[in-house]
């Protein structure tokens, strides 16, 4: 769980493609998925409310979270009823200046979503950086080792 909440790397081949895209395509999220289960998502630490419309570009860092529980979960959860809360941070972009080739971007999983789609995402393969995948090793327990 802490590799998946400091984030990983992932390599998307068609930069400025929207949060919804790349979550369909490149992690293989169904669209029901994407509409129930992800209901907190920051882009560069704001949150965003329109997946379909909000691009990502080379080294943006994009953290998704199921529902998170109280006020300050219902303030972050994407289009909810006080939303308004947020107004001022709420990301509105609707454009990117992207590259045309491959980029890197950095993805953090929170709660249900790390156990639901870490796995498939680690057998497909993530790049860590090399200091975190070193603290990550050290801090594992015997039973890992064996």
């Amino acid at each position: 769980m802490p590799l998946w909440q400091q984030g990983f790397w992932l390599r998307v081949t068609t930069p400025g493609r929207s949060i919804s895209t790349i979550l369909r395509h490149l992690l293989g999220v169904a669209p029901e998925y994407l509409e129930r289960r992800l209901q907190t998502i920051f882009l560069n630490g704001k949150p965003v409310d329109d997946l379909a419309q909000t691009l990502v570009a080379p080294g943006d860092c994009l953290a998704l979270s199921a529902a998170m529980p109280g006020l300050v979960g219902a303030t972050f959860r994407k289009k909810g009823l006080i939303a308004s809360f947020r107004a001022g941070i709420t990301l509105r972009q609707t454009s990117s200046t992207c590259s045309t080739g491959p980029c890197w971007m950095r993805l953090k999983l929170f709660n249900l979503l790390a156990q639901e789609l870490g796995p498939g995402l680690l057998a497909r393969g993530v790049w860590l950086a090399k200091k975190d995948f070193h603290l990550f090793l050290q801090r594992q327990a015997e039973d890992f080792w064996t």
